[in-house]
């Protein structure tokens, strides 16, 4: 796998609120048919078999398709990602806190 492709597809859906969309909700075919660098057999096979509930998720699980490719990751599964939301900072303090719910 090359990394060309993955990272377009990715950046493409961080700026494009219609492709992130698209991605997240069941035109996702189509969205990678619009790529200027098109994925490989493997990379579009990965890539409709991700499961994400939103964009950090499928950021994430990119990521590691990447590292697999790599070879950091080879044989792990790709699972979904686990993150505290950051608060913006507050007027008192000036610092960022994370919010446990």
């Amino acid at each position: 796998m090359t990394s060309i492709g993955l990272n377009e597809l990715v950046g493409r859906a961080a700026i494009n609120d219609s492709f992130r969309d698209g991605l997240l909700n069941g035109r996702r075919a189509e969205c990678l048919r619009q790529l200027r660098s098109p994925l490989d057999a493997a990379e579009h096979a990965a890539v409709m078999s991700i499961e994400a509930a939103g964009m950090v998720d499928f950021a994430i699980a990119v990521q590691r398709l990447i590292a697999q490719g790599e070879g950091q990751f080879a044989g792990q599964p790709v699972e979904p990602a686990v993150y505290q939301p950051v608060r913006w900072p507050n007027r008192v303090s000036n610092s960022a806190f994370i919010l446990h719910e």
